[in-house]
C-alpha cells in the first residue's frame, strides 16, 4: 500500500492526479474541437449549398434582368425619336409659315392684293400657332417627363455597371444624368406655349387692323418682319429641343448595344466570385471533418 496512499496526507499519488487532469483536459478540448468542427461543417455547407443555388439561377436572373433593361431602353429610345420626329414637323411648318411672311412681307405694291393674300394667311396662322401647336409642345413635354422617370434607374444601373473594376466593357459618366437631361429638354419645351398663345392674340388683332382697312397700311411690311424675328426665336429653340432629343436617343441605343456584352462580363465576374466562395466552403466543410475526428481520438 505504500505505493497507492500518501502516509502523510492519506491522498492519491501525485501521478494518479497528473493523470486525471491531463484526462480531463483532453476530454474538455475533444469537446470543443468536436463542436468546432461541427459549426465549421455547418456554415461550409451553408455557403456551399448558397453558392451552387446562385450559379443555377445566376444565368437565368441575368437574362430576365437584360430583357427588362433592354425593354426600357428601347422604350425611351422610341419615346426620344417621336419626341424628335415630332419637333422636326413643327419646325418644318415654321419654316414654311416664315417663307410665307417673307413673301407676304414682299406684297407692297398692290394693297389690295396684299391684303387678300395676308388676312387669311395671318387667319391660319393664329389658328395653327395658338391652338395646334401648344397641344403638340404640351404632349412632347408630358412625354419627355414620363420618360424620366424610367431614365433615372438605368442611369444609376449604368453608372454601377461602369465601376465595376476589370469589367471594361462600358464607360458611362456623362457630366448629367440621363433622367436630368430629359427633364431639362422638357423644361425648355414648357415655357414655349404662353409665346405662341401671345402671338395668336397679336396676329389676330393685326387681322383685325388689316380688315379695317386704316391708311397706316405701309406698316404691315415692318408688323410682318416683327411676326418673323418672334418666329425666329421658336424656330430655334425647336431646333435645340429637337437637336438635343436627337442626340439623347442615339446615347440610349448605344447603351442598348452595350448592354448585353456588359452584362455578360458582370455575370462572368460574379461567377468566379462564386465559384471562389464554394471552394473557400468546401475547404471550411473538409477541416472540419478534420476536426471531428481529430477530436474522437482524444
Amino acid at each position: 500500500m505504500t505505493g497507492l496512499i500518501d502516509p502523510d496526507q492519506g491522498l492519491p499519488p501525485q501521478s494518479v492526479i497528473g493523470d486525471q487532469d491531463r484526462s480531463m483536459h483532453a476530454a474538455s478540448l475533444g469537446t470543443s474541437l468536436r463542436w468546432l468542427g461541427l459549426a465549421m461543417r455547418g456554415f461550409g455547407w451553408s455557403g456551399l449549398v448558397m453558392a451552387a443555388f446562385l450559379l443555377i439561377s445566376m444565368p437565368f436572373l441575368l437574362h430576365r434582368f437584360q430583357m427588362h433593361a433592354m425593354a426600357e431602353l428601347q422604350s425611351l429610345g422610341g419615346s426620344l425619336r417621336t419626341a424628335s420626329g415630332d419637333l422636326a414637323s413643327q419646325r418644318a411648318t415654321l419654316d414654311e409659315l416664315d417663307g410665307l411672311l417673307e413673301k407676304a412681307a414682299g406684297l407692297s405694291g398692290d394693297i389690295d392684293d396684299s391684303l387678300i393674300a395676308v388676312t387669311p394667311l395671318l387667319d391660319d396662322m393664329a389658328t395653327f400657332l395658338g391652338d395646334q401647336m401648344p397641344v403638340t409642345l404640351e404632349s412632347t413635354e408630358l412625354s419627355l417627363r414620363s420618360a424620366s422617370d424610367g431614365a433615372a434607374a438605368i442611369d444609376s444601373l449604368l453608372r454601377l455597371l461602369s465601376r465595376i473594376p476589370f469589367l471594361g466593357i462600358i464607360e458611362y459618366d456623362p457630366t448629367q444624368p440621363l433622367d436630368a437631361s430629359l427633364v431639362q429638354a422638357a423644361n425648355g419645351i414648357a415655357p414655349l406655349g404662353a409665346p405662341l398663345i401671345e402671338l395668336q392674340v397679336d396676329l389676330n388683332q393685326f387681322s383685325d387692323v388689316l380688315n379695317e382697312m386704316h391708311p397706316e397700311i405701309g406698316s404691315t411690311e415692318l408688323a410682318l418682319d416683327d411676326f418673323r424675328g418672334e418666329l425666329a426665336g421658336l424656330r430655334k429653340a425647336i431646333k435645340t429641343g429637337g437637336e438635343t432629343l436627337g442626340s439623347l436617343a442615339s446615347s440610349v441605343e448605344q447603351i442598348e448595344a452595350r448592354l448585353p456584352g456588359t452584362i455578360i462580363g458582370a455575370g462572368l465576374l460574379l461567377g468566379w466570385s462564386l465559384l471562389w466562395f464554394a471552394l473557400v466552403n468546401a475547404v471550411l466543410i473538409i477541416q472540419g471533418m478534420k476536426l471531428v475526428r481529430h477530436a474522437a481520438r482524444l
